[in-house]
C-alpha cells in the first residue's frame, strides 16, 4: 500500500498537524481525511456555494468542512484501531487538579485551534469558560506541534501569577485537563459583553438610540479606556507586555463598570517574549517591522482605539490618513469623551510608530483632548475633476498593458468560489464589458471568448445559478452586449431551458427580479426575440410577493421589484406597474416615518434595528434611485422627502456596523 511505504520512508520527518485528518499510524507527516475530489458542487438560491458526496449508505449529503476528524453514516473507518477506546460513562469533564467535575452547556466559539465552551462546576452550579487547545495547531517553523498547548499553558502560567493579579484583571484559574490530543484549561466565567459585542449592540455613531443610551455608552467607554491604558501601563511598567490586542480579548460588564482581560495567553516578560509575532490582524495594519515590544502594544492600542469611535479600521488599509479624514469628517457630530479617546488613539498611534514610547509611558496622559487639535484640518480639499480624469487615464494604462492577459489580471473576492469570476456584478464580466467600451482601440475578441469559455465550464458543473448577480441571467447579459447572436447565446439557451424545472425566490440578485431586468434589457433588440410572455408571468409572481419578505435594499428585496415593475412601464405604458411601485414605496416609508433626522435604511430593520447603510444595493441610495426614478414618472412626486432621504447619503454615521 502506497501509505504505508510513504510511513517507512518519512518516519524520521516532522510536520503540521492538521485538526480535521487522522494521522497515518501516528505519523508526524502523513494524514487523511474523507471527502470528494471531485465532489457534485451546486449553487443555492441565495447564491452559495454547496458541495454534496455520497455517504456510505448512498445518500447524497453536504461536504461539510470540520474543525475535527469525521467520517459519514456507513463508511467504515479505513485504518481501524488495533484496540478499543473505554467508553467514558461521565459526561463531565474531570480536573486534573482538583477533580471537580465540569459539564458542558455551550460552545462559544469553534476554532480549528481548539474550541471555547461555556460550563458548569458540578457542586456550585458556577458557570466557567473551558478553552481548549489542539496538538499540532498554530504551527511555525519551531514549534510544529506543541505550540497551541504551550499558548495555553502560558495562559494557565500567567492566570496564577499574583503579581500579574494586581496589575490587571482577569480570571481565576480553576483547573486543567487531557483528552486525548487535546489540553483544556478551566477558568472563571467573567460577566458581561466583548468590546466587539457592546460596539455592534451600541454603535456610537448610531442616532436612532435614545440621549440616555448614548449618554450611558459615551461614559461607558471613556471608563473602559481608563481602565485598559491603566492596566497597560502596569504591564509595561513591570516589564510585560500584551502581544496579542483585540475587541474579542475585553469583557466589560456594565453593571460593576469594570473590564477584564479574558484572552492572556500571549502576555511575555519583555526580555523573553516568545509571542512578539501572534496578533490580530486588524489592530496591525501599517504597523512598522521595527517597533520593540512597547510600543507594538501600543500601535495596536491606538488602532483599537479608533475602532471603538469610527467602528472601522480596514480602510486604513488603502489610506494612510483615513482616521485624519475620518475625524474631519465626523468632529461636529462626536462628543467629548470620543475627541478625547482619539486624541489619545492619535497620540499612541504617532508616538509608537517612531518606537517613541517605552515601559515607563503613563498611557493615561494621552487621555487629553488639547493635543486632538494638530488633527483638525478644516482645508481637506475634495478631489478636482481632474485628478479624477488622471486616476482614470493610470487605471486604463494598466488595463491597456495587461490587455493580452487581461482575463488572468483581473481579480475579485471569491463571494462564492470559482463562479465569482463569472459574476456580472462583482466578478471579471462586468469589468471586461466596461474596459470593451473604454479601450476602444484594443481588440477584445480573444478576452471575451476566455470569457465564454469559463461561462459554459462553470455551468457544465452546475456552478452557476439562474441569478442576475451570480448567474445566468447576468452571463446572459455579458454575451448580448459582447454582439453574441441569439441563436449562440449559450447563457440565454440555458437560462430558457432550466427556469422551467427550478423554482427561484423573487431577489433582483438571484431571483425572478433578475432575471426579469435581463430579459427586458435584450426583448425585441438585435435581432433577439420578444419575451414578454416570460416577462409577464415573472412579473406576476413578483406582484404576488410584495411585502412578504423582512429584507430590505436593491439587491435582496422589493426595491429589486420596483426596479423591473419601472422598467416594464417604460416598455408597455401599463399604469398597474406604477400602482405595484408605489405600494412597494408605501411600505418602505412607513418603516422609517418617524425617523428624524433620517439616516438611511437597514438590511432588514427587524433583525437590526440598530444598523443603517448609505449603498446602493443594500441601503438608502437604492431607495433614492427607485424614489428618483419613480417621481420622474409620475406628477405628485414628493421632492422635499426625496432631498430629505439625499442628505443622509452625506451622513458619516450611516455606514454599517460591523
Amino acid at each position: 500500500m502506497l501509505l504505508g511505504i510513504l510511513h517507512k520512508k518519512l518516519q524520521r520527518f516532522s510536520g503540521v498537524r492538521v485538526p480535521s485528518d487522522k494521522r497515518y499510524k501516528n505519523s508526524e507527516v502523513i494524514s487523511y481525511r474523507f471527502g470528494g475530489f471531485f465532489p457534485q458542487i451546486f449553487m443555492t438560491r441565495n447564491g452559495d456555494m454547496t458541495y454534496k458526496i455520497l455517504d456510505g449508505e448512498g445518500n447524497f449529503i453536504s461536504d461539510d468542512r470540520k474543525t475535527y476528524f469525521k467520517i459519514p453514516n456507513g463508511i467504515n473507518p479505513p485504518f481501524p484501531s488495533s484496540f478499543k477506546k473505554e467508553k467514558i460513562i461521565s459526561p463531565c469533564l474531570i480536573g486534573q487538579k482538583t477533580t471537580k467535575k465540569f459539564e458542558i452547556i455551550n460552545i462559544i466559539r469553534r476554532l480549528g485551534t481548539g474550541n471555547i465552551y461555556e460550563g458548569i462546576e458540578s457542586n456550585t452550579k458556577k458557570h466557567v469558560i473551558v478553552k481548549e487547545a489542539r496538538l499540532g495547531a498554530l504551527p511555525d517553523k519551531n514549534e510544529s506541534i506543541y505550540r497551541a498547548w504551550n499558548l495555553k499553558k502560558n495562559e494557565t502560567t500567567i492566570l496564577r501569577n499574583n503579581k500579574i493579579r494586581t496589575l490587571i484583571n482577569m480570571p481565576k484559574y480553576i483547573d486543567q485537563l487531557y483528552i486525548d490530543e487535546s489540553f483544556y484549561i478551566v477558568e472563571e466565567k467573567i460577566d458581561g459583553l466583548s468590546l466587539r459585542e457592546l460596539l455592534q449592540q451600541n454603535s456610537m455613531l448610531n442616532k436612532n438610540q435614545s440621549k440616555n443610551k448614548k449618554l450611558d455608552l459615551d461614559n461607558d467607554l471613556i471608563n473602559i479606556w481608563r481602565q485598559i491604558l491603566t492596566f497597560i501601563t502596569r504591564l509595561h511598567s513591570s516589564g510585560y507586555v500584551l502581544n496579542d490586542i483585540s475587541d474579542d480579548n475585553f469583557i466589560y460588564n456594565r453593571q460593576t463598570k469594570e473590564i477584564a482581560l479574558v484572552d492572556v495567553e500571549t502576555i511575555q516578560p519583555q526580555k523573553k517574549n516568545c509571542y512578539s509575532e501572534l496578533a490580530t490582524n486588524n489592530f496591525c495594519i501599517r504597523m512598522p517591522l521595527n517597533l520593540d515590544d512597547y510600543n507594538k502594544d501600543c500601535y495596536k492600542l491606538s488602532l483599537l482605539m479608533f475602532y471603538t469611535v469610527f467602528n472601522k479600521v480596514n480602510d486604513f488599509i488603502f489610506d494612510k490618513n483615513f482616521f485624519i479624514k475620518r475625524f474631519n469628517l465626523l468632529k461636529e457630530k462626536l462628543t467629548t469623551n470620543q475627541k478625547i479617546i482619539l486624541s489619545s488613539a492619535f497620540t499612541l498611534y504617532s508616538l509608537s510608530k517612531s518606537n517613541r514610547l517605552n515601559n515607563t509611558s503613563n498611557l493615561c496622559d494621552t487621555l487629553d483632548l488639547k493635543k486632538l487639535s494638530k488633527y483638525d484640518n478644516n482645508e481637506l480639499n475634495a478631489v478636482s475633476i481632474k485628478e479624477l480624469i488622471d486616476l482614470k487615464d493610470n487605471l486604463l494604462t494598466q488595463y491597456t498593458i495587461h490587455s493580452s492577459n487581461l482575463v488572468d489580471y483581473l481579480k475579485c473576492t471569491p463571494y462564492v468560489g470559482e463562479a465569482t469570476t463569472c459574476s456580472l456584478i462583482y466578478g471579471k464580466l462586468g469589468a471586461i464589458l466596461a474596459l470593451k467600451n473604454e479601450l476602444k482601440d484594443i481588440d477584445m475578441t480573444a478576452t471575451i471568448h476566455k470569457a465564454k469559455s469559463a461561462i459554459i465550464e462553470l455551468e457544465s458543473k452546475k456552478q452557476l445559478n439562474l441569478g442576475l448577480f451570480f448567474g445566468l441571467a447576468g452571463t446572459t447579459l455579458f454575451e448580448f452586449y459582447t454582439n453574441t447572436t441569439f441563436e449562440q447565446n449559450y447563457s440565454l439557451i440555458k437560462l430558457l431551458e432550466r427556469i422551467k424545472n427550478e423554482p427561484q425566490n423573487n431577489t433582483l440578485c438571484n431571483g425572478y427580479a433578475g432575471i426579469t431586468l435581463a430579459l427586458q434589457l435584450i426583448s425585441n433588440k438585435k435581432g433577439y426575440p420578444d419575451f414578454t410572455k416570460h416577462i409577464t408571468s415573472m412579473l406576476k409572481k413578483l406582484k404576488k410577493d410584495i411585502g412578504n419578505t423582512t429584507d430590505e435594499g436593491l439587491e435582496y428585496c422589493d426595491l429589486g421589484t420596483a426596479l423591473v415593475f419601472l422598467m416594464e412601464y417604460k416598455r408597455t405604458k401599463n399604469i398597474n406597474y406604477l400602482s405595484s411601485v408605489k405600494l412597494i414605496l408605501k411600505n418602505y416609508l412607513e418603516i422609517y416615518k418617524n425617523e428624524d433626522p433620517f439616516t438611511g435604511i437597514s438590511y432588514n430593520s427587524k433583525k437590526w434595528p440598530n444598523i443603517r447603510s448609505p449603498y446602493l444595493m443594500n441601503g438608502s441610495a437604492g431607495l433614492v434611485f427607485i424614489l428618483f426614478k419613480y417621481y420622474c414618472l409620475t406628477d405628485n412626486g414628493n421632492w422635499d422627502l426625496l432631498d430629505r432621504y439625499i442628505d443622509s447619503l452625506d451622513l458619516p454615521f450611516t455606514e454599517t456596523i460591523k
